[in-house]
């Protein structure tokens, strides 16, 4: 048998479902010693532990290769790697009539001359300056009958096997294991994902618009190369657009300089004190008052290295503190 013909294509919704052999819906890595059956370390994904055998095929860890499952989003979102395809496709759709638009861009059907600005942003696309959700980019879509779209806006996620994402032991000899990066990465998918069905229960519509934004952004963690390993800047640059979201960070790291400087410069009190308040400061930012305080003072969390961001807040503390003590 000769074969004729290769086809490429994104993965539809359907696809993911055929490809898939367990849907993914709990953020417990573990139950009473063992993976969780509906966590991202299920054992229908695969073993890579020989105490447990796949519980899709029975087979052992040096004999399974692993499967795939899937997560069912309670929200449409915009493919990250497809945005400017995308916002191709867009651009050729009229949004009066929702028919295919010529090159010349005036609609041949509904004579409509004026059609909405379309502009990409980090892994947005804006209409006429406000953020387009995956549901409403799918529904135009469909109206348009752009069948080459199918697979640009999530509804299901596909999770890769255990095998490519393998716990390993922070100490030789030890049973605490850190679970790798995409593996977290799913983790916040679903805690986020649960999120938005307990506010669509509530009613609550602006927790849960707050939370869609957060899915797209661990989406995007999740599949963007190397996206753990960008600073914060650098993060902030690809998601939500270079020089606005610079500002915020370095108006925020100004704030933990300052603090430094005016501890230095207004109280006799020493290095270590002035560490123990600035570490408070820190564990204060991550509780949800905290969290309102600084988003009212133009503030955003990224997420990312946790350790790498409360490092980046005690260095600058650590620079304002040690410029006012040498100019004093």
């Amino acid at each position: 048998m000769s074969i004729e013909t290769v086809s490429f294509h994104v993965l539809t919704p359907e696809d993911v479902l055929k490809l898939s052999v367990k849907e993914i819906s709990k953020i417990s890595l573990h139950k009473k010693g063992q993976p969780h059956f509906c966590g991202p370390n299920s054992l229908f994904l695969g073993s890579t532990s020989n105490e447990f055998v796949c519980a899709t095929c029975n087979r052992r860890p040096d004999e399974c290769t692993g499967h795939t499952g899937h997560i069912t989003l309670n929200r449409r979102i915009l493919h990250p790697l497809y945005v400017g395809t995308v916002l191709r496709i867009l651009r050729g759709v009229c949004f009066n009539c929702l028919s295919k638009l010529p090159e010349k861009g005036k609609c041949t059907v509904c004579k409509a001359k004026k059609q909405p600005k379309l502009l990409k942003k980090g892994i947005r696309i804006l209409r006429d300056g406000h953020a387009m959700k995956g549901d409403e980019i799918w529904e135009i879509l469909q109206a348009a009958e752009v069948t080459e779209a199918a697979g640009l806006v999530l509804e299901n996620l596909l999770i890769p096997p255990v095998m490519i994402r393998p716990s390993v032991a922070k100490v030789s000899g030890s049973k605490l294991r850190g679970q790798d990066d995409l593996t977290m990465a799913l983790v916040n998918i679903i805690r986020t994902n649960r999120k938005i069905r307990e506010a669509d229960e509530e009613d609550n519509v602006d927790a849960a618009e707050k939370q869609e934004e957060a899915l797209a952004y661990y989406i995007a963690c999740y599949m963007v190369s190397n996206f753990f390993s960008v600073s914060r800047i650098q993060m902030a640059s690809k998601l939500y657009g270079k020089f606005e979201q610079t500002a915020v960070i370095t108006k925020y790291t100004a704030y933990h300089f300052l603090f430094g400087y005016l501890w230095g410069k207004l109280t006799k009190l020493g290095f270590i004190p002035m560490m123990l308040v600035h570490i408070g400061f820190e564990i204060y930012e991550n509780t949800q008052p905290g969290i309102d305080f600084f988003r009212r003072l133009g503030y955003r969390e990224y997420g990312g290295d946790a350790a790498e961001n409360v490092a980046a807040d005690l260095m600058a503390g650590v620079c304002g503190y040690a410029l006012a003590r040498s100019t004093t």
